[in-house]
C-alpha cells in the first residue's frame, strides 16, 4: 500500500497492518502499536484515537489501492493469461490485508463504520470481475449462458473473498507466492467448463500456468536466499 515510511501517522498503520496480520486484530491492541513503534500511547493516540480509528483508516488505504487494481479490468481483457495475472494482482492485495478477510463478519460488528465501505468494495470487485468475463467473452475465450452468469460471477466473489479463511484450514504452510497461485488457480476453475477451448487443453493450459507460476516463486525465493 503507499504509506509512507517517514510519515508518523502512516507508520502507524503499516505497524498495525503488521501486527494484525501476524497476530490478528482482536489480539493487538492500541498500546502494543505503540510499543511496536517505540512510540508512546499519549503519541499514538495524538495521530488516532485507538483502533476505532485505526482500522477503518486501514480499510480506507486498502479500499483505495484495491480500486486502482480493479480499473485495469475497464481495459479489454484479450487472453486468460492476463486474466490469470490481473488475478495475482487482486489476490496479492487481499493477502496483505489478510487480517481483515480472515475476519470479515467480526471486523465488520465491532467497527460498524466499516460496513458501507466493505460492501463498496464488494460492489467494486462484483463489476470489475463482470466486465473481466464480458471481455473474455467479445475476444471468443468463453461462453457463459445468461442464465447461470450471475452464479457464476458470485462464486468468482466467494472464492476471492473467503480463499485465505480455506487455507487457514490447511496445517501445511504454503509460501505467499505459491499459495496466491494455488488460489488464481481455483478462480480460473470456475470459468474452465465455460472455455471455448476443448476442455483437456483448457485444463492443462491452466496448469501450466499454476506450475509455472510456483517455479518462479520458489526461484526467487532460491535467489533471495543465498
Amino acid at each position: 500500500m503507499g504509506f509512507s515510511p517517514v510519515n508518523t501517522k502512516d507508520r502507524i498503520l503499516l505497524t498495525a497492518l503488521a501486527l494484525f496480520n501476524e497476530e490478528g486484530e482482536s489480539a493487538i491492541s492500541a498500546v502494543d502499536i505503540a510499543n511496536g513503534l517505540e512510540m508512546s500511547p499519549g503519541n499514538l493516540y495524538y495521530h488516532f484515537k485507538g483502533k476505532d480509528e485505526i482500522v477503518p483508516a486501514l480499510l480506507s488505504a486498502f479500499h483505495e489501492e484495491l480500486l486502482l487494481v480493479l480499473d485495469f479490468a475497464q481495459t479489454e481483457t484479450t487472453d486468460l493469461e492476463r486474466y490469470w495475472i490481473y488475478l495475482y494482482i487482486i489476490l496479492e492485495e487481499i493477502y496483505d490485508f489478510r487480517f481483515f478477510y480472515l475476519n470479515i463478519e467480526r471486523i465488520m460488528a465491532v467497527y460498524p463504520q466499516t460496513q458501507a465501505r466493505v460492501r463498496r468494495i464488494m460492489a467494486a470487485k462484483r463489476s470489475a470481475v463482470e466486465l473481466v468475463l464480458d471481455g473474455l467473452a467479445r475476444n471468443g475465450m468463453i461462453e457463459i449462458p445468461k442464465a447461470v452468469k450471475n452464479d457464476v460471477i458470485e462464486t468468482v466473489l466467494m472464492t476471492m473473498t473467503f480463499w485465505l479463511t480455506f487455507d487457514a484450514l490447511n496445517p501445511q504452510e504454503i509460501p505467499k507466492e505459491e499459495l496466491i497461485h494455488q488460489a488464481v488457480f481455483r478462480v480460473m476453475t470456475i470459468i474452465l467448463p465455460y472455455q471455448t477451448q476443448p476442455f483437456d487443453l483448457a485444463f492443462q493450459g491452466l496448469e501450466n500456468q499454476r506450475e509455472g507460476g510456483k517455479a518462479k516463486a520458489r526461484k526467487r525465493r532460491s535467489s533471495r536466499s543465498k
